[in-house]
């Protein structure tokens, strides 16, 4: 199937960049199900076990059903708990949690998508828009998750410091430019690199710009939550 750019064909085959996107989203998954706490932590291992054995025995639909429904239960646990503890933190941060675990969840639902080659084949559309998404929200999803993760394992003063490292090696594995997984071409065809036409350029300008203000926004209401625990 011929893509959008000349010379460029659709290639089924296997995902490129698992490896980049676990160091993303792998521990911001972890930080997810601390929040979840028991509930989500049995949702996400009694779905990944379920989605590997029907992959296994070859039903390819019903392990695509498996991980998408394991996500959303995921999610709705997630809620539950944010809402029963929502008196021991700010409502902003309650809210900004349960977004960006949404988005989180999202983001890993077409990272196990774009796996499936049966989907490659008949959903080629699809399949590229998922792995774009994937390799440019991967970053900034993961950088909030993992800087409560870290807020919450060290002290607030350390944060930032820890997670410069973190920012540091995801800017190094997923913002640099990379070909598509999917595309045969003479010239590869980049995602997230100088080539990509003005209009993504833009996107992908704001997708950065967005990082850092949720990242800052997060320090600062953690920064809130924890001052009338300083004066108390």
């Amino acid at each position: 199937m011929s893509s959008a750019g000349a010379g460029v064909r659709f290639a089924p085959g296997p995902f490129k960049y698992n490896g980049r996107v676990a160091i993303a989203l792998v521990p911001a998954l972890l930080v997810a199900a601390g929040l979840g706490g028991r509930v989500v932590m049995g949702i996400l291992t009694i779905g990944t076990m379920l989605w590997y054995i029907m992959d296994a025995m070859q039903y390819r639909e019903g392990s695509i059903t498996v991980g998408w429904g394991t996500l959303l239960l995921a999610q709705g646990g997630v809620m539950l708990n944010i809402f029963y503890t929502i008196q021991n933190r700010p409502i902003a941060l309650s809210f900004l949690i349960i977004l960006m675990t949404g988005a989180l969840l999202m983001v890993t639902g077409m990272w196990v998508t774009v796996q499936f080659r049966f989907i490659q084949m008949q959903y080629p559309a699809v399949v590229l828009a998922f792995e774009r998404q994937v390799l440019t929200a991967s970053l900034p999803v993961a950088a909030v998750m993992q800087a409560i993760g870290i807020a919450a394992v060290t002290d607030l003063g350390e944060v930032p410091y820890y997670l410069c490292a973190v920012l540091c090696l995801m800017y190094y594995v997923l913002a640099r430019p990379l070909e598509s997984s999917f595309h045969q071409a003479k010239t590869g065809r980049t995602i997230g690199g100088k080539t990509a036409p003005p209009a993504e350029a833009i996107i992908q300008v704001g997708a950065s710009l967005l990082v850092w203000v949720l990242v800052c926004r997060t320090a600062v209401i953690l920064s809130w939550s924890q001052a009338p625990a300083a004066c108390a």
